[in-house]
């Protein structure tokens, strides 16, 4: 299982060799009035010792726990992980992007887009604001917005999704049962 949380870092997650795992990340110093004078070194130290845990088979992926640091410096995870594992992720405001997996996927975000493609399990969607962009997920899809406009393609399995506004398509290749709520 990938278990990812991030603040404002973008989040990539896709499928790579049988029995492997690969993380690449990027820390950034973020701009703002509250950074920390000494953001860059803070950045350095992330850089050096990345917020990466194994427990058994799942890998966690973690935000500094430190107030200065995670005011200081932005993480961006690209991971590949054999195809059936599980992946949850969960960001503030980091764009999402899970693409080629077989295990079932959780996605949540406060406020950026979230793009899924190539599922062959089940995936949870859900984000406060941001575009929600689906492709070819084989088994049930159930995706929460706020303000958010949702496209889907290539849907193989049962569609559940609740939204308060924003744009809804859906294409189907499968069958499953439909259920839209919007405001």
């Amino acid at each position: 299982k990938l278990n990812v949380a991030t603040v404002g870092g973008k989040m990539e997650a896709g499928a790579g060799a049988r029995g492997g795992v690969v993380v690449e990340g990027e820390a950034t110093v973020r701009v703002g009035f509250n950074v920390p004078a000494n953001a860059v070194e803070l950045a350095r130290q992330v850089a050096a010792a990345p917020p990466i845990e194994q427990s058994g088979n799942e890998i966690r992926l973690r935000i500094p726990l430190d107030d200065a640091t995670e005011r200081a410096v932005t993480i961006a995870f690209r991971v590949q992980v054999p195809p059936g594992t599980a992946v949850v992720t969960t960001s503030e405001s980091g764009e999402t992007t899970i693409e080629g997996i077989a295990g079932a996927v959780s996605v949540r975000t406060q406020s950026s887009a979230i793009t899924v493609r190539r599922l062959a399990g089940t995936a949870q969607v859900s984000t406060g604001s941001g575009a929600v962009v689906v492709d070819d997920v084989r088994g049930d899809l159930a995706v929460t917005t706020s303000s958010s406009s949702f496209r889907g393609t290539g849907l193989g399995g049962a569609l559940r999704l609740r939204t308060q506004s924003g744009d809804v398509q859906a294409a189907f290749t499968g069958s499953g049962d439909v259920e839209v709520l919007t405001g």
